[in-house]
């Protein structure tokens, strides 16, 4: 029975994330000037809605006292796939909560419920319907970003949060860097990982990835912020396993935000569990960005990204 269930609870793809910010209108400016996402509206709350594909949103953007990761929401393939997987989180002792209908009218939504993996508080909504723009294709006009790409959450927990995401939500681990990262793609999708944990001694959001299609989007990405007067420095990333190329990241108003370029979809060559060489060649050096607008100095970002980041409410 549970083996049914766990293949008829199929996945479309990272439909979108929703961010809390401190301040709307210098985020709306960041990721509308700066990245290049399509702005498509405002809600009654003074939430921003981007698009970078032909959903009517892949990022959402919520005023709050402290910034961080609100929710991230999974399109399935199917209404039949929606309901097995509410099967599936129940039968693993979760809870399931349903949005109310308007609030799914509000995100262009079919019927909707979201589920808080209790290890690191990360709020996941699942939903089978979302309207799309048919006749109105997205088209990269800064940045030249294919898709939304992953979403990567700290989890005080490094070993229960990850096995939750594969028990009750169907994931499945591509790959693992041992003590330091996990990385799950929603079943079937090919992508290498649409969701991550990594290390941290406290919940919360560590990057969000946009794909863009060429890598030196990234040297591009540099000259744009550094005409803006805004900081760059040098930084490690260790958390790009073996399926892509690190362009840049860069510091949106709300936490960081990354781009890279795909190398390859799933990974074939390591199993979970087993660090595999390209992942520990893969602690290479990029470039960071970084938008003053939310915050003013370095110090005072680092403290905001050890502080609970407001995400543990549905």
């Amino acid at each position: 029975v549970f083996a049914r269930t766990q293949s008829m609870a199929r996945y479309s793809r990272l439909g979108y994330v929703a961010l809390n910010v401190t301040d709307i209108e210098r985020s709306v400016d960041f990721y509308e000037r700066l990245l290049g996402l399509q702005l498509v509206g405002r809600g009654k709350s003074g939430e921003a809605y981007f698009r970078c594909s032909n959903d009517h949103h892949n990022v959402v953007l919520y005023p709050a006292p402290t910034a961080g990761l609100k929710r991230a929401g999974f399109l399935m393939e199917s209404e039949a796939d929606l309901s097995a997987l509410r099967r599936r989180v129940e039968g693993a002792g979760l809870v399931a909560r349903d949005v109310d209908p308007a609030e799914c009218a509000n995100l262009y939504q079919g019927p909707t419920f979201r589920v808080s993996e209790p290890h690191s508080g990360t709020i996941l909504e699942f939903y089978a319907a979302t309207q799309l723009f048919e006749h109105a294709l997205f088209t990269p006009t800064v940045a030249k970003i294919e898709r939304l790409g992953h979403v990567v959450v700290r989890s005080p927990d490094l070993e229960k949060s990850p096995a939750v995401a594969q028990e009750a939500f169907n994931f499945r681990c591509s790959d693992t860097i041992v003590g330091l990262a996990h990385f799950l793609r929603c079943y079937p999708n090919q992508f290498h990982h649409s969701l991550a944990f990594t290390r941290g001694e406290r919940s919360g959001l560590n990057h969000v990835n946009f794909m863009v299609t060429e890598i030196d989007e990234g040297f591009g990405e540099m000259t744009r912020v550094d005409a803006l007067s805004a900081d760059m420095w040098l930084a490690p990333i260790g958390q790009v396993g073996d399926a892509q190329r690190p362009v840049g990241v860069k510091r949106g108003p709300h936490k960081d935000v990354s781009l890279s370029v795909d190398n390859h979809h799933r990974s074939g060559r390591t199993s979970c569990g087993t660090p595999s060489e390209r992942s520990r060649r893969a602690v290479s050096r990029s470039r960071h960005l970084v938008d003053r607008t939310a915050v003013r100095r370095r110090v005072r970002v680092a403290v905001r990204r050890t502080r609970p980041s407001g995400h543990n409410h549905f």
